[in-house]
């Protein structure tokens, strides 16, 4: 089953990392969800993934998950 982005998002701050948020739309999303920004960065130390949109964060959640 493919992951949310809010299910990558608290799997990758699980496993110690930074996940910040750019260009978040205006007013809130359906259901009740936080509204997804547009692009967001990975940090952890020196690491950083350059501006990743979400389903380019999903991905790589997924694929740290599957090792």
């Amino acid at each position: 089953m493919k992951m949310t982005i809010s299910e990558a998002i608290d799997y990758l701050e699980a496993k110690g990392f930074m996940v910040k948020g750019y260009d978040f739309p205006e007013g809130e999303s359906s259901a009740g969800e936080p509204a997804c920004a547009k692009q967001y960065r990975v940090l952890q130390g020196d690491y950083d993934t350059g501006m990743l949109v979400s389903s380019q964060l999903i991905e790589v959640a997924t694929r740290m998950k599957a090792h």
